[in-house]
């Protein structure tokens, strides 16, 4: 109880609201305490769960930091592509809400674009597509090529690149300009250093000859791929001769495949004969049945089951003959194993000689046929008629100058003698060097030839002319160096034996006049015989004068009569499509002008090498000798010259590129070389 006089006591509010304050805060706290280990979870479990996924897809350049719910990436991608996968990764794991992208993308590098061009030649069209440097630019590509091959044709799909052209590039071009040149049916492969080439010839004989002047006119340094095809010839009699001799190494006299794949086992079979070298085989047409390489390997495998022998097929004559005295029963084992296999077309004859041939006492005619091409012959003959018969073939065959015939009229000789002596004057005329001796019962033919068919062709002469059963003994040695295919000319050598003959007969021309003189007829028919495997290489003839007359008609003069000779030329069957005249007048002495015989040796014609874009190539035919080096003046192109006759190399220089004659060059300036001349008159006195 309150006394009377003891003050009222008033409640304060605010202690009622404690109790709740304490509760809400308590919750606050609580709910903060759950949010901050919800967090923390969270973010351990977002950068533990990315970070690994990273590690297993090796992105180890991206780095993963949490902060709270967001995640952060980072780092430097190496591409745009990458950056984006990482970004794509990460938001498979985590809300991409919640991702903030912080990386970057690496600074491409710059690269060398990959120069290239794919040319593309189908006679009078030609194509181009590729990648050039943006200098000299596509145009100076065209107008190259154009001048070389004349075509006009040109379709253009080069792209170019703003960077420098790389090592080799250049020579590439060049090269490859040089041969769409003589490749009419082509396809080129441009590469700095490297050029592919696939192309059809007309022939054998031509695709040989396109292949060496490819490989001539080549720079050293270039790698180069050449794949020339050519239609396969037409074989007659198609003809396969096996020969497996006693104790001896086997050998083919001819071979001959009508498809790629009997070819295969045709040689597969004669290298487990024994052929000690990969064996020649030639694929033509004219096969009589698909299964011939059936026939061919069957009939080699009856040789081998002898121990010797001779097989010959021709077409779809089969003619076996076994070594003297071979075992009666596995001759009859062979024979009949062969005439099983066989298919139905071919017909066997086979033979089994009962004694070995001595040839001590045989009657035989020998005709040998010399290195210089002298021809030599002795023995019989079957009758006067006979002996007309074979001294006339010879003296068609061979030079009559070179010609011995001492054969005589000779008794008891086999019918078909003569036969056998005409087809071994025949195989003899494609021999370079050698020797047939004609027997009762043999023909045999040794000797060298510059071509990898002959055996072959006389293999199938004699087997025709004489049957396949004849007894035949062949051995023709293929050399190289005989092989006119392989000597052809480098361009330098053209150039320089084409002066040559100038150097040694000059052509002279009516005074005043583009007129070549009656007298020159001899040189231009020897011009016309150097040009003679040269026709596909860029020439210029030059014109020269003296320096009597004004300067106008000198240059008008010489660039007539270099015309002049290339008329010539054509009218000596000579392809003169890549000949250009061009007059330098009296711009280019060689001799002094105040003398007469300096005069006589300034009115000349030469022929230059030109290069692919028109430039002068330097050359000379005979380097000087150390003490006789010219003196020359820094910066001409004699300089120049000085220069090549120096080199031991014969190959085409690049640059700056075959004169035949060590002269100044035609953009020299006239004050380059003085000029020794008197007053004259104001007419050409030459």
């Amino acid at each position: 109880m309150r006394g009377p006089n003891m003050p009222r006591l008033m409640p304060n509010p605010l202690q009622r609201y404690i109790p709740v304050a304490s509760i809400m805060l308590g919750a606050l706290v609580s709910v903060w305490l759950v949010a901050l280990v919800t967090a923390n979870f969270i973010e351990k479990r977002s950068f533990s769960s990315v970070s690994a996924l990273f590690i297993r897809e090796n992105l180890g350049w991206s780095r993963v930091s949490v902060d709270g719910l967001e995640v952060m990436l980072s780092g430097v991608a190496p591409s745009e592509a990458m950056r984006f996968r990482a970004l794509s990764l990460a938001g498979t794991v985590v809300d991409p809400a919640r991702i903030a992208d912080n990386m970057s993308v690496a600074r491409a590098q710059a690269t060398v674009p990959r120069f290239s061009i794919e040319i593309l030649r189908n006679d009078a069209e030609i194509s181009l597509i590729g990648l050039v440097p943006k200098e000299p630019g596509p145009e100076a590509y065209l107008d190259t090529i154009t001048d070389a091959t004349k075509v006009t044709t040109v379709t253009n799909l080069l792209q170019t690149a703003n960077y420098q052209a790389p090592d080799g590039w250049q020579d590439a071009i060049d090269f490859s300009v040089s041969a769409l040149g003589i490749l009419p049916r082509s396809k080129i492969s441009v590469q700095p250093g490297r050029v592919e080439i696939s192309a059809l010839a007309d022939s054998e004989a031509d695709r040989t000859r396109l292949i060496t002047q490819l490989r001539k006119i080549a720079p050293k340094d270039m790698q180069i791929e050449l794949s020339i095809g050519a239609p396969r010839p037409a074989i007659t009699p198609f003809t396969l001769r096996f020969v497996l001799p006693v104790g001896g190494k086997p050998r083919f006299d001819a071979c001959s495949a009508d498809t790629e794949e009997a070819q295969r086992i045709i040689l597969a079979a004669a290298r487990a004969a024994g052929f000690e070298r990969e064996p020649r085989c030639q694929i033509g047409l004219g096969s009589p049945t698909p299964r011939w390489g059936e026939a061919a390997v069957a009939a080699m495998r009856a040789v081998q089951e002898l121990g010797g022998g001779t097989v010959t097929i021709s077409d779809t004559e089969v003619a076996l003959q076994s070594l003297p005295d071979a075992d009666r029963a596995l001759f009859d084992t062979a024979v009949g194993k062969l005439d099983r296999a066989l298919p139905d077309v071919f017909n066997l004859t086979a033979e089994r000689p009962e004694t070995s041939e001595t040839t001590t006492g045989v009657i035989e005619l020998l005709a040998r046929k010399d290195d210089d091409g002298k021809v030599f012959m002795r023995g019989p003959t079957g009758s006067a008629r006979d002996q007309v018969i074979v001294d006339a073939v010879a003296k068609a065959s061979f030079s009559v100058n070179g010609l011995t015939n001492l054969t005589r009229v000779g008794e008891g000789l086999p019918e078909s003698w003569n036969v056998r002596v005409l087809a071994g004057l025949e195989a003899l005329k494609l021999l370079e060097s050698g020797e047939v001796v004609v027997r009762p019962g043999s023909v045999s033919v040794t000797g060298q030839t510059g071509n990898q068919a002959t055996q072959d062709t006389v293999t199938r002469l004699l087997t025709r002319r004489l049957g396949e059963g004849a007894d035949i003994d062949i051995a023709i040695n293929y050399i190289e160096r005989l092989d006119p295919l392989l000597a052809l000319p480098t361009p330098l050598e053209c150039a320089n034996r084409i002066n040559q003959v100038l150097t040694n007969e000059k052509l002279k021309f009516a005074p005043g006049s583009p007129e070549i003189e009656a007298g020159s007829a001899g040189a231009l028919n020897n011009l016309a015989a150097a040009f003679k495997d040269c026709q596909d290489f860029k020439m210029e003839v030059a014109g020269h004068t003296d320096s009597q007359g004004r300067d106008e008609m000198n240059m008008q003069l010489s660039q007539s009569r270099a015309e002049s000779v290339i008329d010539a030329l054509l009218a000596r069957r000579v392809l003169t499509s890549q000949l250009t005249a061009k007059g330098y007048g009296e711009t280019q002495p060689i001799g002094d002008n105040d003398t007469e015989e300096g005069r006589e040796a300034n009115r000349r014609i030469e022929f230059r090498l030109l290069a692919d874009d028109g430039r002068i190539v330097v050359s000379t035919s005979e380097p000087p000798a150390p003490d006789e080096q010219p003196v020359v003046k820094p910066g001409t192109e004699a300089e120049v010259v000085a220069a090549a006759e120096t080199t031991e190399s014969t190959e085409p220089v690049a640059d700056p590129l075959p004169v035949a004659h060590p002269e100044l060059a035609p953009d020299q300036a006239p004050d380059a070389v003085p000029k020794l001349r008197p007053a004259r008159p104001e007419s050409d006195n030459e």
